[in-house]
């Protein structure tokens, strides 16, 4: 009889234990078909989303009158900042709706070409052109942006337009009202006409997704422009527009600036709104930062144009609706007395990093500004890397959440290659993971295994961990800068120059330099064209004592081959809240190189 009993209920376990798998692999079945049909509409709807984009951009073409292409040329070539451009319309010598039709005609074109475009807003655009030169003769200056046309980034909400963050999933997603960036822009006179293209799901430099496509360097278009503001950076290089605003979390502003030649800057979190950007889920009102927060900045062609845009967005409008942000007025004095420079300053530099080497190119443009700040009377000293050595942990614990943020957020769509380590992450049992990270260290992928020893979407407590330990390196590191009496620190923008198409998953940690000072929410600005590459022979010389011939070193060398006459930037970065000194800084130094 026992021994029935015991038949019976083994049968009764095994027969339980086989439904609740069936069940759970049906709903798991059920679950894949679904994100798969509803991922198949958004794809359609995506593409007649995008056609109606070109239908309607070229009719508009076909349908305007756009100045001469000698006006044109004239217009781009000797009104090249918004100092010169608000010059030019208030002396007359220029109208907003010929400055407006000029760029519009451009980023329809090149821009277009190079994929830099995400949707437009020409239609608003003339409208407010003709209408502000009406008030400019009236002598009614709304700001100093009156007349000027200016881009944003996709994720920041325009009405009337769509934020897609290069999902599919957000490809229906039209803006019925202004994010906070959008209006204060348009208090200050400026007219936002276009949105900028951006990768898939805003978490790589490089830019391509599955609805606008791959976006282009304009200086050579087999590299890419960065990421995630590297449409932004591309309209702007390819004179598609002549300033915008781009977001950053890791260096989103200023590794597209350093990329394409162009001037970027990223505040400190409590001096930029973030207000009313569009979320990467739609079902909810803001994404979950937590330890380090992602903020709006200005990209330009001067240090000017960075300082009118990010003075724009610290105004008492922007208070008012912000709570986050602290009623700390723009302070111009600030700016002119350490452009001026007339007292010496003491300024840290940092060349390298353990996660990864810089190239020769990177290390020579630090060496010739720091050469520049000696002879200029200024003091310098190098700074200790190590205090920052567990960046690379609080963004594996607090950032790049593994699968979870990027297949919650794709909703069936199939992920881009670059996101391979991170989705991988997600669908390794926490058992595994030291056999894992033991084998990818054995072949080469060291510091992919750094990343997933600490990356995981399941466990608050390493999430927590990851918090903490940014408190701690903060508050280390902030001693370190007093106790040493420095004003600012230098560093590269980027350990290389511009990647090739299709490297960020192999290169994704020599980023560190521009993440670090997101993780310590220090303002930070980006100076381009420090030097010009030469040598042809890079690619042969380049190592990387600490992880010996990884994939990353691969990469680089690759990402080294054909890079003669491109530029490399370096970085000026202040401590938190003192936005104004890291501009003057910045703008001392680059009258300093351009001597």
């Amino acid at each position: 009889m026992d021994i029935i009993l015991d038949i019976v209920s083994s049968s009764i376990g095994f027969y339980f234990c086989l439904g609740y798998f069936l069940i759970w692999l049906s709903n798991t079945i059920a679950d894949h078909l679904k994100k798969r049909r509803v991922s198949q509409y958004h794809s359609l709807r995506a593409k007649e989303r995008l056609k109606f984009r070109d239908k309607f951009l070229r009719e508009f073409i076909q349908e305007n009158d756009f100045p001469s292409d000698n006006r044109r040329e004239h217009i781009l070539n000797d009104y090249k900042d918004l100092k010169s451009l608000r010059e030019g319309l208030d002396t007359g010598k220029i109208a907003s709706i010929e400055l407006v039709m000029t760029y519009i005609y451009e980023s329809a074109n090149k821009s277009h070409r190079l994929g830099a475009l995400a949707d437009i807003n020409y239609k608003y655009a003339k409208k407010m052109a003709m209408e502000l030169d009406l008030e400019l003769q009236e002598g009614r200056i709304r700001g100093p942006l009156h007349g000027i046309p200016i881009s944003l980034k996709d994720e920041l909400t325009l009405e009337g337009t769509l934020s897609t963050n290069g999902l599919i999933a957000l490809s229906d997603n039209l803006q019925l009202t202004d994010g906070c960036v959008a209006r204060v822009i348009k208090e200050m006179g400026g007219i936002p006409f276009v949105k900028s293209n951006v990768p898939q799901l805003l978490m790589i430099p490089e830019t391509d997704n599955n609805i606008f496509g791959l976006a282009c360097n304009p200086r050579d278009p087999d590299r890419t422009p960065g990421g995630s503001s590297g449409g932004e950076a591309a309209l702007i290089a390819s004179r598609g527009s002549p300033a915008g605003i781009g977001t950053d979390i890791g260096g989103s502003i200023r590794i597209p600036a350093a990329f394409c030649g162009l001037y970027g800057f990223k505040p400190s979190a409590m001096r930029t709104t973030f207000k009313g950007n569009a979320p990467l889920n739609h079902e909810y009102d803001d994404d979950p930062y937590i330890a380090v927060f992602p903020v709006s900045g200005p990209l330009g062609r001067s240090v000017d144009d960075l300082i009118i845009l990010q003075k724009g967005m610290i105004s008492p409008s922007v208070w008012e609706e912000d709570v986050f942000m602290p009623p700390i007025p723009f302070d111009d004095d600030i700016v002119e007395e350490y452009s001026q420079l007339t007292k010496k300053i003491k300024i840290g530099y940092m060349k390298s990093f353990w996660s990864y080497k810089p190239t020769d190119p990177a290390l020579a443009a630090i060496d010739k500004t720091i050469d520049l700040l000696k002879k200029a009377g200024h003091e310098v000293i190098e700074m200790d890397a190590d205090l920052l050595y567990e960046i690379p942990e609080i963004y594996g614990r607090t950032v790049f959440l593994g699968d979870d943020m990027v297949s919650k957020n794709l909703k069936g769509e199939k992920p881009l290659p670059h996101y391979e380590l991170l989705t991988m992450v997600g669908y390794i049992p926490a058992f595994l993971k030291p056999v894992v990270i033991w084998v990818l260290s054995l072949f080469g992928m060291a510091r992919e295994s750094t990343l997933l020893k600490y990356s995981d979407n399941k466990d608050l407590e390493s999430l927590h961990i990851g918090c903490l330990k940014k408190l701690k390196v903060c508050d280390n590191h902030m001693e370190y800068w007093k106790e040493n009496d420095l004003d600012c620190m230098i560093l590269p923008a980027t350990g290389m120059p511009p990647l090739k198409h299709g490297q960020s998953a192999e290169l994704l940690p020599a980023f560190i330099y521009t993440a670090m000072l997101n993780a310590l929410d220090y303002p930070a600005g980006v100076i381009p064209d420090v030097i010009t590459i030469k040598d042809e022979h890079l690619a042969s010389t380049y190592t990387d004592p600490v992880f010996g011939e990884d994939e990353s070193v691969k990469a680089t060398r690759e990402c080294l081959e054909g890079s003669k006459g491109l530029g490399m930037a370096i970085q000026v970065a202040t401590l938190t809240g003192e936005e104004e000194k890291c501009l003057g800084i910045m703008k001392h130094i680059d009258t300093l190189l351009k001597k």
